[in-house]
């Protein structure tokens, strides 16, 4: 599962930092070692993303691990993902429409907070929240054989 998906990781661990650096890092001058500390838990994820897929065997141990790297994953390179697009989105709107073009980057983090946040609620709050609800159907059409059946459906865990 992680190595079909590690393509995708790659670029959207990679591609986020990669503009933030040469659009807003440097410009400026920033220490070595903060930038590498910013780009540290990318590479912690990179190496953990290569170390499932090297082992990859579906024992509930490693689902648990791989569960965890893709909550991290999301937490880290999602909400930067959402940064590159809103931004350069709004810088491309804001050729055309000048205004906007002053406040792409504020509302780009403001679109990487919010989803942080969903990430963070989604994951800790939803599947802590679960509801059950019970239907009872009655129809001609279904044969007397199935009396007393129940059937279950489990959606939306991830959801808060």
């Amino acid at each position: 599962m992680i190595l079909r998906l590690l393509p995708i990781i790659i670029l959207t661990l990679i591609l986020p930092d990669l503009y933030i650096y040469f659009t807003f890092w440097k410009k400026r001058s920033y220490k070595q070692w903060k930038i590498a500390l910013a780009f540290l838990p990318d590479f912690l994820l990179l190496i953990g993303g290569i170390i499932l897929c090297c082992n990859e065997t579906l024992s509930p141990k490693n689902l648990t691990i791989i569960g965890i790297f893709l909550v991290i994953y999301m937490l880290v390179a999602l909400p930067k993902t959402t940064f590159l697009l809103a931004d350069l989105l709004l810088r491309l709107f804001g050729l055309a429409w000048h205004p906007i073009k002053k406040y792409a980057t504020p509302i780009a983090q403001i679109l990487r907070l919010v989803v942080f946040i969903c990430i963070l609620i989604g994951t800790f709050y939803g599947p802590t929240h679960l509801v059950v609800k019970n239907a009872e159907v009655k129809s001609q059409e279904v044969p007397e054989s199935f009396n007393g059946y129940r059937i279950v459906q489990f959606t939306d865990l991830h959801l808060a």
